[in-house]
């Protein structure tokens, strides 16, 4: 789920969100994308478990504004 936050934005562009997608893949491992609307940005490598994705994002979240990367579990924005 997203915190209740707004999601990151590029400067002057209103349209463009930003989220982390965190699936499960064919194998059963789990991975993220960092998605631009539709587009993926960056990607990750295979984790055994959810916890141990969940805890990359926030990793890589550090510093970045509180509510400006919103992860979503299947990929679909939050409204």
């Amino acid at each position: 789920m997203c915190p209740r936050a707004s999601p990151a934005r590029a400067a002057g562009d209103e349209e463009t969100v930003r989220w982390f997608e965190l699936y499960q893949d064919s194998t059963g491992r789990y991975r993220f994308r960092l998605r631009n609307g539709h587009a993926a940005l960056a990607g990750s490598g295979a984790f055994g478990t959810r916890p141990e994705a969940e805890d990359a994002i926030k990793a890589l979240c550090e510093g970045v504004p509180s509510g400006g990367i919103c992860m979503q579990p299947n990929g679909v924005p939050q409204s």
